[in-house]
């Protein structure tokens, strides 16, 4: 897990790591922020690398940008190549509070699947991502 605080969101670092532990926080140019520990062992633990290189989208169909991923923020998936896993969830946007300016960022509330078993079942999951999408957002997300 990434550093949060100089992006300023230290504040929801350990309610994030125990409610979302396969959560990732990506910039405008899709650089990864933060993710939770469980995308540990995936990710590398210095903030700055594209996305890209850790994560292959499968849903949407979209060229991976941020304005496309907010526009399909309720379906997203992601193939964690190398693994068994699929991330799926939905995408929450956020403002990143800096020294001079608030930059757009994406909160990829994901949970794992497995890839050649179906899906492990995510339904406890939902409730929590409703909950704090809903609080982020300032309404609800369904």
């Amino acid at each position: 897990m990434t550093d949060p605080s100089s992006h300023g969101f230290a504040h929801l670092g350990p309610e994030l790591d125990a409610s979302f532990p396969f959560h990732l926080v990506v910039d405008e140019q899709l650089r990864v922020l933060r993710h939770g520990p469980g995308l540990a062992p995936h990710l590398p633990e210095r903030p700055g690398t594209p996305i890209q290189q850790h994560l292959r989208l499968l849903s949407p169909s979209v060229a991976m940008s941020l304005a496309d991923l907010e526009a399909h923020a309720g379906a997203i998936a992601f193939e964690l190549p190398g693994s068994a896993l699929l991330l799926r969830g939905p995408a929450v946007p956020m403002r990143l509070l800096g020294p001079t300016d608030d930059a757009r960022a994406l909160c990829l509330l994901l949970a794992p699947e497995a890839k050649a078993a179906g899906f492990v079942d995510a339904l406890a999951y939902d409730d929590e991502i409703e909950r704090f999408a809903g609080e982020v957002m300032g309404r609800p997300v369904r």
